[in-house]
């Protein structure tokens, strides 16, 4: 958040959505923070990390404040995102190779405990982003965002072996134009699907109208082979979506959240827009412009409650994931919530 005099503060701010009323428990951090990820062995202990930038750290969610920083590896910068293995004895974090301008991409790969780098997986593409765990921590799942088009890399969805940095699968997007972002991880019973929500991809014209991101699909089918490296066939490629609510959105598709009966929401900031997705069709079910600037996107544990940070002024509201309205008495106004996400855990006692 901006103070008075234009100087900035970063924090982690925990909410307590159980609260009446909302209450903001900043943890100050010395960088702007974008992805988190929780210790499945201790969920109040969490890593932040930077997007493009050095910036990494654990932070104590009980007791309030950060424990120590992180350092990327040599020549690297975080891109924004970690996920701990299902026992926490490893973490995952996407890093980017800025020497030479190359930005070949890698999953750094630290202890879960002390966070000293063991070692490296590649990435399998540039400037990857956001990554997930599947198949019992066994396989990674990672958008290769792919840094400018004139550099000629194509941005991906890549699966990963853990074990081995073998890449098992990998889904090119079939829009030049945006990258591979934010995912979410979904079985519907055949195979794996991501669903994969991007931005416009960097050195674009943001204020042009053609210009923007979107919302797709990628499916990888376990019992096939690997795709080819560069796949050039149509039903191997992640598809973007078109239809007459999704040509509101506008710039970068931002955060998604799984909702119950197999469907997907994902926030559009620029256009003020809340979209509805079927996972397993991709059809767009519905769209809602109820909350100016829609950002973070979390459901809780229950299934019952959709936390979502909105508006100029960082808001904070509760809503039912049904209807995708606002729950009585669950709003908390300048939250300091102005990043991309929201992660809701539960701490226990």
């Amino acid at each position: 958040m901006r103070l008075k005099g234009g100087r900035e503060r970063f924090a982690v701010v925990r909410i307590d959505l159980h609260e009446r009323p909302l209450r903001v428990r900043p943890i100050a951090v010395p960088f702007y923070g974008h992805g988190v990820a929780f210790d499945p062995r201790d969920p109040g202990r969490a890593l932040v990390f930077e997007k493009h930038g050095p910036g990494c750290c654990e932070v104590d969610l009980r007791r309030g404040h950060m424990v120590r920083q992180v350092e990327a590896s040599a020549g690297c910068q975080f891109y924004g995102h970690g996920a701990f293995s299902p026992d926490g004895a490893l973490l995952y974090c996407t890093e980017t190779e800025m020497a030479g301008g190359t930005m070949r991409g890698l999953i750094a790969v630290r202890d879960g405990r002390s966070l000293q780098l063991r070692g490296e997986l590649p990435s399998h593409g540039a400037a990857p982003h956001d990554l997930l765990l599947c198949d019992k921590g066994r396989v990674l799942v990672v958008g290769n965002g792919g840094g400018s088009p004139a550099s000629g890399r194509v941005p991906n969805v890549a699966w990963v072996a853990t074990d081995s940095g073998v890449m098992l699968w990998r889904q090119t997007l079939d829009d030049p134009g945006v990258t591979a972002g934010h995912l979410a991880l979904a079985d519907d019973g055949a195979g794996q699907i991501v669903a994969v929500v991007s931005a416009p991809r960097d050195g674009l014209d943001l204020a042009s109208p053609s210009v923007h991101g979107g919302v797709g699909l990628a499916r990888r089918d376990p019992a096939a082979p690997a795709a080819p490296a560069a796949p050039t066939s149509t039903a191997a490629q992640a598809r973007v979506f078109r239809d007459p609510i999704a040509a509101k959105m506008r710039g970068e598709t931002l955060s998604l959240a799984l909702l119950p009966g197999g469907l997907v929401a994902a926030t559009n900031p620029e256009g003020d827009l809340i979209t509805v997705w079927e996972l397993r069709s991709g059809k767009l079910r519905s769209g809602h412009d109820t909350f100016g600037r829609p950002r973070g996107l979390s459901l809780d544990r229950t299934g019952r409650c959709l936390a979502l940070s909105h508006g100029a002024d960082a808001r904070l509201t509760l809503l039912d994931p049904q209807s995708l309205k606002a729950l009585p008495g669950a709003s908390l106004e300048q939250a300091w919530i102005s990043g991309s996400h929201l992660a809701v855990c539960d701490l226990g006692g």
